[in-house]
């Protein structure tokens, strides 16, 4: 067995009603000062102002400007208004673009950098402490040190990782989740499940990791469309572990194919980041599968055949969603493939991914997801 580490810093708060003690978790850090970076819908239903008036004082301002992908705008204003504040940590309430601008804007003030000089490569020296408050279950953000930021105007969507940015605290609250519309638990959940084979087809996978993206992947596809179809609070609690875990499992693997061929599906035409996950994860898992065949046995432990009953699963689950999973239902031109494909081999992460494809075979895996291939 070869060696491995794990580095899980982060102290989690899981369960029903957790975020109403908001004001004795930030009484046991320390924190005097802080800024709440709350997602829009949060401000408008209230919550938002439910948390700081729950928090004795501590929070100081409150800042919302966050895009459903968060941009380098979005984390330059956050680091502003938390240098006005004089905020000595961020607490971030919301989905995972709350979550990845709050982690860049402590990492911006902490390095004394701009979101520019952050997403162009410059090194995290220092961050604010961070207490994530997740309101999505999907993007396991609340256990990871990673945050993706665009700068549209340069089409860079970039994984911002360190150590540094992994939060302090975790308040893991599903009741958060109730009121969410079902097609935002669809979108944020498949990517649960697209975590978990992500991490499974990693090169750096370990015997921990791959235990946790098997456990969370059994919790989510059990109770996924139950969560998004039926508004199920039971599944929905349920979505919101297997999402912590999944975080757990990624945040040692980093992510891999499903993910690298995402991002230019996001930044370019906007599809939002779960659902691009998943549009080619199924193909992904199966060519991994076929490089690293112990993904057949270890799927097995949760009840699948092999990988390909896992990928076909997926599949089932993307239409039950109503999830898009053609090029021309993306609004995607095939000569805009090259560039889809190019984009996935540029990627930070696709270094991650145990089958190192071609820019052409990943050009052939895109084309498989036209209509006019279908079957194919």
């Amino acid at each position: 067995m070869s060696a491995w580490t794990q580095y899980s810093p982060t102290r989690i708060f899981f369960g029903v009603g957790e975020a109403r003690n908001i004001s004795q978790h930030l009484a046991a850090t320390g924190h005097t000062r802080v800024l709440l970076v709350a997602d829009p819908f949060m401000v408008k239903s209230g919550i938002a102002q439910e948390v700081v008036d729950g928090s004795a004082g501590i929070i100081q301002g409150v800042f919302h400007e966050v895009d459903p992908n968060p941009t380098v705008a979005n984390v330059n204003g956050a680091a502003a208004a938390a240098r006005q504040a004089n905020a000595d940590g961020i607490i971030a309430l919301g989905g995972g673009s709350v979550l990845d601008a709050s982690k860049a804007a402590a990492a911006a003030l902490g390095s004394g950098l701009t979101a520019e000089q952050l997403v162009t490569g410059s090194p995290v020296t220092g961050a604010l402490p961070l207490i994530a408050v997740p309101t999505t279950a999907g993007t396991g953000s609340e256990v990871t040190p990673v945050a993706i930021i665009s700068w549209e105007e340069r089409n860079i969507k970039f994984p911002l990782g360190s150590p540094l940015l992994y939060p302090q605290v975790a308040v893991v609250d599903p009741e958060l989740v109730y009121s969410a519309p079902g097609k935002v638990i669809a979108a944020s959940g498949i990517d649960v499940i697209d975590h978990c084979l992500d991490a499974l087809s990693s090169v750096k996978h370990t015997p921990l990791t791959d235990n946790n993206a098997l456990n969370g992947a059994r919790i989510a596809f059990a109770n996924l469309e139950r969560a998004a179809n039926d508004k199920d609070k039971e599944a929905i609690n349920e979505m919101m572990l297997a999402s912590l875990i999944a975080g757990l499992a990624f945040s040692q693997t980093g992510t891999t194919g499903s993910h690298a061929a995402s991002y230019y599906l996001t930044s370019r035409y906007h599809v939002p980041h779960g659902e691009a996950t998943a549009f080619t994860e199924d193909a992904w898992f199966r060519i991994n599968a076929r490089h690293r065949p112990e993904i057949n046995e270890l799927v097995a432990r949760i009840g699948f055949a092999d990988a390909d009953a896992v990928a076909d699963r997926l599949n089932e689950i993307k239409k039950s969603l109503g999830l898009r999973t053609t090029l021309e239902e993306l609004g995607i031109p095939l000569e805009d493939v090259d560039g889809l494909a190019q984009h996935t081999v540029d990627a930070n992460n696709y270094g991650n991914n145990i089958a190192q494809l071609s820019k052409e075979e990943v050009k052939e895996l895109f084309l498989t997801r036209s209509s006019a291939r279908a079957g194919a």
